[in-house]
């Protein structure tokens, strides 16, 4: 797979928001990301984040946490939505061009090919 282009920024705050969200509550344990590639066409990836914390958020989340709220609004500008599995996996899609090279992708690119490109 050709590396992935998007926008970046909202990228990184969407899974901190994720992130946040699953820590809330949590004085310890293992957070999973995770990054699904659910479809190529016509030269742009749907691809789902995912974040899976130590215990699952209540079914009601994503009316009163600020972190969830905010996480929804960034998935509908990135052409996606946003939502929780039953196991309490955070999740985000996003719709991503498919880059010409990590260099000219813009300014988020998957695989990272330098450790200096960051997303």
């Amino acid at each position: 797979m050709p590396p992935l282009a998007g926008d970046g920024a909202r990228l990184r705050q969407a899974l901190l928001n994720a992130g946040r969200a699953v820590l809330t509550g949590t004085g310890r344990g293992t957070v999973v990301l995770g990054l699904v590639v659910d479809a190529v066409q016509d030269g742009r990836a749907s691809v789902r984040l995912e974040v899976r914390g130590p215990t699952p958020l209540s079914p009601d989340a994503f009316e009163g946490d600020t972190n969830l709220v905010a996480l929804q609004r960034l998935a509908r500008v990135l052409g996606g939505a946003a939502g929780q599995r039953a196991d309490g996996t955070i999740w985000l899609t996003a719709g991503l061009d498919l880059a010409a090279s990590a260099t000219s992708g813009g300014p988020c690119c998957w695989p990272r090919t330098t450790p200096s490109t960051r997303w």
